[in-house]
């Protein structure tokens, strides 16, 4: 797992899979596990970063 850092902030983020990027944003009261609990990631990464 990445760590960015903004005033005071922290975003944590994984980077997958190859090809052109794609951010998957989870949406209020989501985490970014979701996106991967919910069989979205795996598909995604074999065509996509």
């Amino acid at each position: 797992m990445h760590f960015a850092h903004s005033n005071g902030s922290e975003i944590a983020f994984n980077i997958v899979g190859d090809g052109p990027p794609l951010v998957l944003h989870p949406g209020m009261f989501q985490v970014g596990a979701h996106w991967t609990k919910a069989g979205y990631t795996a598909p995604l990464a074999t065509s996509h970063t």
